[in-house]
């Protein structure tokens, strides 16, 4: 049947993945061979190149220069997408669907009447065919898709909102449809059936592998088609209706990626945990995680406090590299281009449970108006996501971007970055963030995507740590003065990241209020923010705690602010990863803490103190220990972690006395 019927909105028109469908327009044609190109582009080598010291100045001058458009970055962003992003809904920007999905096929559940007889409605699940979505999955005929149009507001299960209603009237002939959770193209029709591709379109099944649902905080914003959040889901096996269509999800995860080690890749035990992680050869089992475009280590940095062991980074930028390897020293890092790295490492299967991916966006700035000698470079990284999915095949993906690419001039690039993904059978979700909510002292908003793999179940996004006033369960928003407030007296005299002079205000300088966030974004610039002082401006140190690095993470000596400004901040990071980490945990059956061992940095060490007022929680005695990090101390609960090894001590700096320990710690609000 072809309803006229339309209930929701359509997302952009984008790339056409291997197009089977002889009912395409040359437009449609030229994107499908663009994205083919990409798709098989093979990474050369590339030339070593002299005289890299002077090659780095250079870049430095050019970068300066340019430093007024990027204070002007996240601003225009905004400017640009004002009539199709709300921010003021909830804190969380909304993004605009100008089209409608198109319903051409309708699920019948049942049949209901309204009025006179003959005014009958038929109720059901929407469907329309893979090709109407843009690109974003691969365009084959007869391969449709579930509708699922979910308000957060709305108490019915996700299965009733997704009902539709549709005049009886117009309901044409009945169409068989397969619901399956099997890779294409099982199950899909038989072409000697059919006398031609017409009749097949017409009369063939159906095939659905995959639902797209969006998601409005409000029956307002539904109403106004504006949706928050956006996922592309492979169709589960507990979804599948019929046996002889469903796969078991551990057979599609086997295939995909070969045997997952249940519990985390590091250091798994010698026999099979059944009920819950167990710290063994002093350090404990725990989950993988590759950073690729790691820069000096914000997503690395993140994912380590919360628990992961990090595997390697692959950068091209030379002293974000050298941060990297300070930092990560038993880390694997490339230091080279991704299409470097694919070719260096062709003959090797790698492997991680998790996989992240903050490819360049410059390009996609509006405040980017010249093309520049890196565009296609960074195009090509944007699309290299795609190989790097297929190299580590990872059980779940993150992924970070500015959401300028999320502009209508951008709609091809964006559609081809999510088809890389759901080609090869990764649910995907996406939607913006404002980093605020989960710890960050700065109005920051970036795009974020998940990803799970075949035989993976998609996670649901974290939810908010903190708010502008706190309460509900929430913190209040971290200050500027708390994010700095560990940098003491030890950091000034040592750090040489820190060094406060006295300047003169510049024009366009902001001065924020200390107990509040910055009231501008940083950038690889600074932003133009300036100390709450308003004497001078912020230290690299001041501005790397103010991106949410932990104050002991050290840095190259050159280029440290625009690799502050580049990271992901790994507060942020943290919260995302210990979401991934428990998902990861639940998934694979195990009981208790989503955390091995106390996270510990490379270069830190762990006490176990006794306390007076020992507590009982859940009748077992709880001890604290305390993570000393040099600059950093931290209360962890051992109990629930497990103590840490001998392994991980080390002598305390001769600096670090117990008065100043005493000073970190305030047992109280433990």
């Amino acid at each position: 049947m072809r309803p006229e019927y339309r209930p929701g909105g359509d997302t952009w028109n984008a790339i056409v993945v291997e197009d089977d469908d002889a009912n395409i327009t040359p437009q449609d044609q030229a994107i499908a061979n663009l994205n083919r190109a990409v798709r098989n582009y093979q990474p050369r080598r590339r030339p070593i190149r002299e005289n890299r010291r002077s090659e780095q100045i250079v870049g430095e001058v050019h970068y300066q220069n340019e430093s007024l458009d990027e204070v002007q970055h996240e601003e225009d962003i905004l400017g640009e997408l004002g009539e199709v992003i709300d921010l003021t809904a909830d804190d969380d920007p909304i993004i605009y669907r100008d089209r409608y999905f198109k319903v051409e096929f309708l699920r019948v559940t049942e049949i209901i009447q309204r009025g006179f007889p003959g005014e009958e409605f038929a109720r059901g699940v929407p469907y329309a065919r893979n090709k109407s979505l843009g690109g974003q999955l691969p365009r084959k005929r007869n391969e449709v898709f579930a509708i699922y149009e979910i308000q957060y507001d709305d108490p019915r299960p996700v299965e009733r909102q997704a009902l539709i209603e549709v005049p009886v009237l117009e309901l044409g002939a009945s169409r068989r449809l397969h619901i399956t959770n099997a890779p294409f193209p099982a199950h899909r029709y038989d072409p000697g059936m059919f006398p031609d591709e017409q009749a097949a379109e017409r009369e063939g099944p159906l095939v659905c592998r995959w639902k797209v649902s969006a998601y409005f905080q409000s029956a307002r914003t539904h109403a106004a088609l504006k949706a928050c959040e956006w996922a592309i889901a492979r169709i589960a096996s507990s979804e599948v209706p019929e046996a002889d269509f469903r796969v078991p999800e551990e057979t599609l995860s086997q295939n995909w990626r070969g045997p997952t080690i249940r519990g985390g890749a590091h250091n798994p035990p010698p026999f099979a945990q059944t009920h819950r992680r167990m710290p063994v050869r002093g350090e404990g089992q725990r989950y993988e995680m590759f950073d690729a475009f790691c820069g000096a280590g914000g997503a690395s940095r993140g994912a380590e406090r919360a628990g992961f062991k990090i595997k390697g980074g692959i950068d091209m930028a030379r002293h974000a590299c050298e941060s990297y390897r300070i930092n990560f020293p038993r880390a694997e890092l490339f230091p080279m281009t991704v299409h470097e790295f694919l070719f260096a490492t062709r003959h090797q299967e790698l492997r991680a449970d998790v996989l992240h991916l903050s490819p360049p966006c410059q390009v996609w700035s509006p405040a980017h108006t010249v093309d520049g000698v890196n565009d296609d470079a960074n195009v090509a990284a944007l699309f290299s996501c795609r190989q790097l999915i297929e190299k580590f095949r990872p059980r779940i993906f993150t992924l970070e971007q500015t959401f300028g690419i999320l502009q209508k001039k951008f709609e091809l690039f964006f559609n081809g970055l999510v088809a890389g993904f759901t080609d090869s059978g990764y649910s995907v979700a996406w939607k913006v963030i404002s980093m605020a909510n989960y710890g960050l002292p700065q109005r920051r908003k970036r795009l974020i995507m998940l990803g799970a793999g075949p035989g993976e179940k998609l996670p649901d996004w974290p939810p908010h740590t903190h708010s502008e006033t706190g309460g509900d369960g929430l913190r209040k928003y971290t200050s500027i003065r708390q994010a700095l407030s560990k940098i003491n007296d030890y950091i000034e005299r040592t750090d040489p990241h820190h060094r406060p002079v006295v300047t003169p205000s510049a024009v366009g300088a902001v001065v924020s209020d200390p107990d509040g966030i910055l009231r501008r974004c940083m950038t690889t610039s600074g932003g133009q923010n300036r100390h709450y002082s308003g004497t001078r401006n912020y230290t690299n140190r001041e501005f790397a705690c103010l991106q949410g690095f932990p104050v002991w993470h050290r840095f190259s000596e050159f280029s440290v602010r625009k690799q502050i400004g580049n990271a992901f901040p790994p507060c942020v990071v943290q919260v995302f990863y210990e979401h991934i980490q428990k998902y990861l945990h639940r998934a694979d059956g195990f009981l208790g803490s989503s955390r091995p061992r106390p996270v510990v940095g490379e270069g830190s060490m762990v006490l176990t103190v006794d306390i007076d007022d020992e507590r009982n929680i859940d009748g077992r005695t709880v001890h604290r220990a305390i993570q000393i990090d040099d600059e950093d101390v931290e209360m962890v609960d051992p109990e629930t972690y497990g103590r840490p090894s001998p392994a991980s001590s080390r002598t305390l700096s001769p600096d670090f006395s117990p008065n100043r320990l005493a000073e970190f710690i305030n047992l109280d609000q433990y």
